[in-house]
């Protein structure tokens, strides 16, 4: 994943599509953490790994557009 403002990236490995939720909301928090900056939108390219009830209900806790 990459901050496109900020160039930060954050490389993880996934032996499940079913492992991507869990590891982009680990990467929106520690980015948030490292950079104090709040993420406003998550762009990607709507594979059903990124469309689930896990990311959409943290993406609407979090006030982040997808």
């Amino acid at each position: 994943m990459k901050d496109e403002k900020t160039c930060f990236r954050y490389v993880t490995f996934l032996k499940k599509k079913s492992e991507a939720a869990q590891c982009v909301i680990t990467f929106l928090k520690f980015f948030k953490n490292q950079t104090g900056r709040n993420i406003k939108t998550f762009v990607s390219d709507n594979g059903t790994e990124f469309v689930c009830e896990e990311l959409t209900g943290f993406f609407r806790e979090e006030g982040i557009a997808h």
